[in-house]
């Protein structure tokens, strides 16, 4: 008999799973070059045309639903918390503290990654720094 998670469970397994993907990257489901799909475990060049298919923070960051950018009293960007899923459970990246906030009803879950392999918070600060 298996024993069913719990709402919490499930948000801190997906608040993990974000963590894990900014951490190690995450390979993009079509090549940008061709569109053609690529499979997730495959070579990390697109067979069709060549391209590579590794995701940037660019990429990652074409479908956030919302920005908040942290910045210092003399507008130096610190960080941002990006809002990456909303109306089931809410899921902010925030950059400055490496944090997946992740919320549902009255549950919340967190979960930290160390490395940002796609350059997430270099592409905001970017956005911040042609914004300011």
């Amino acid at each position: 008999m298996t024993k069913e998670k719990t709402s919490k469970q499930l948000l801190q397994e997906h608040a993990q799973q974000i963590a894990d993907d900014i951490s190690n990257g995450v390979r993009l489901e079509y090549c940008r070059e061709c569109n053609e799909d690529v499979r997730k475990d495959g070579p990390d060049i697109c067979s069709h045309c060549g391209n590579f298919i590794e995701s940037s923070g660019y990429d990652y960051l074409e479908d956030v639903l919302d920005t908040q950018y942290i910045a210092d009293e003399d507008r130096n960007y610190l960080g941002a918390r990006v809002l990456v899923a909303f109306g089931g459970p809410n899921i902010w990246i925030n950059t400055q503290t490496k944090t997946i906030e992740a919320y549902w009803w009255e549950d919340k879950a967190f979960a930290y990654y160390e490395n940002d392999e796609m350059g997430i918070n270099d592409v905001l600060a970017e956005r911040w720094e042609v914004a300011a």
